[in-house]
């Protein structure tokens, strides 16, 4: 993504990386999914820090505790 090497990612908002159309996804199609089967897998576009768009195979899944 183009981070710094001394940059802590932990606890950062996922949004904060993922371009516009992403986020969209997720919301519309990616968290029901995950609401509904407990994963899902699909291509989304993240944001590098340098404003460039990066393809990446994502996979979400749920932890139930």
């Amino acid at each position: 993504l183009g981070c710094r090497d001394d940059e802590d990612l932990a606890g950062s908002p996922l949004a904060r990386h993922l371009e516009p159309d992403a986020i969209v996804r997720m919301e519309r199609e990616a968290m029901p999914q995950v609401r509904k089967n407990g994963h899902w897998a699909g291509e989304l576009d993240l944001r590098a820090a340098s404003g460039s768009s990066i393809p990446a195979l994502c996979g979400i899944f749920m932890i139930k505790g």
